[in-house]
């Protein structure tokens, strides 16, 4: 039963991240109403198709979240998905003032940000040592 729930809940939110308008990867100090949907396009990067998977360019996704007005203690729950959702992260708990970073591949990815309270969010990707 848990199982279900699970699963019809995760649905739920891959439905609302569908219909939800997207914003750009990188954004900065973008205001988060309950729900946010960021995403990465790579114009003109197409994948190979003899590439393969551990080939792949590993870099970070970095995300940090701020406090709006009067909201000290505000927090939001992060799901980080490959743009195919072939691969979700999370969710991940951050609390205002705090940051995240999440090693990702080279494909095109996206954030899904939720939270009770108004809050702030700066999401970008960079390269990462490897």
């Amino acid at each position: 039963m848990k199982k279900l729930f699970f699963l019809v809940l995760l649905f739920f939110i891959a439905q609302i991240g569908a219909l939800q308008a997207e914003q750009p990867i990188p954004s900065r100090h973008a205001r988060i109403y309950h729900m946010g949907n960021f995403r990465e396009h790579h114009y003109g990067n197409e994948h190979r198709p003899n590439q393969l998977k551990s080939n792949r360019e590993k870099r970070d996704m970095q995300i940090q979240v701020s406090s709006s007005g009067g909201t000290p203690r505000s927090s939001a729950i992060i799901y980080v998905y490959s743009a195919d959702y072939q691969d979700v992260l999370g969710p991940f708990i951050v609390n205002s003032g705090e940051s995240i970073t999440i090693p990702v591949d080279d494909r095109e990815w996206g954030a899904f940000i939720m939270s009770d309270d108004h809050v702030y969010v700066d999401v970008w990707s960079s390269n990462s040592a490897t």
